[in-house]
């Protein structure tokens, strides 16, 4: 499924980089895409807050002895910052918070890394952006009851891919929906795991949020 994604990913970068070069050929009246001049007068910098659900697709192993989940939803929450160049592309951060409950287990992982940008405004104060990234992750197991509670936690390497569409209500500020596939991987514990298995967690998310452009 990352393949497939990253693959949809770069297919989607292909077709608006060609779109653009075709739309410098056409009239100003049947302009798609922005001018690059009309590019250069708008916001470079954008400022987003989105939360929504997230499905856990990887495998879970919770309690003594282990009960398997093949998947389970939580939620997200996600801050990201991005600086977008007249051409395209930009570098962004992303921040990622994950919680997913199993009664009275659960987990949280945490994302932070940077990420490489393509954004796109279109006409009607439309725009998407898609963007991969590399970073830290961290893990942190809970366990809850009426007087106790500890948690363990473990770092790793993540990874993030994301597309999104956004609306501009205002000059600066519009709306948008983010999809978004993160993995954090981390060293294995005491836990048995099959050999051809990783630790770590596996999550698809669908968010909504604000945007802020400055």
């Amino acid at each position: 499924m990352k393949r497939l994604v990253f693959s949809i990913l770069l297919v989607s970068m292909f077709v608006v980089s060609n779109s653009i070069y075709a739309q410098d050929e056409a009239p100003k009246s049947k302009r798609v895409l922005p001018s690059n001049a009309q590019l250069a007068d708008q916001p470079h910098n954008v400022f987003k807050v989105s939360i929504g659900p997230a499905m856990v697709f990887s495998k879970s192993y919770v309690g003594n002895p282990s009960m398997v989940y093949n998947h389970r939803w939580g939620f997200d929450l996600m801050g990201d910052l991005q600086h977008i160049w007249d051409w395209g592309w930009g570098i962004g951060f992303n921040y990622a918070f994950n919680h997913t409950s199993f009664g009275s287990e659960g987990f949280s992982v945490h994302y932070v890394g940077p990420s490489v940008v393509y954004a796109r405004r279109l006409v009607g104060g439309l725009g998407i952006d898609a963007s991969v990234g590399l970073g830290y992750g961290r893990f942190v197991e809970e366990t809850h009851y009426r007087v106790y509670r500890s948690a363990l936690a473990r770092n790793g390497f993540g990874t993030i891919m994301q597309f999104g569409v956004e609306y501009l209500i205002t000059d600066n500020f519009g709306i948008g929906i983010d999809t978004n596939l993160l993995t954090v991987l981390t060293k294995k514990n005491e836990s048995e795991l099959p050999e051809e298995e990783a630790f770590g967690v596996r999550r698809f998310n669908i968010l909504a949020g604000l945007r802020v452009y400055f």
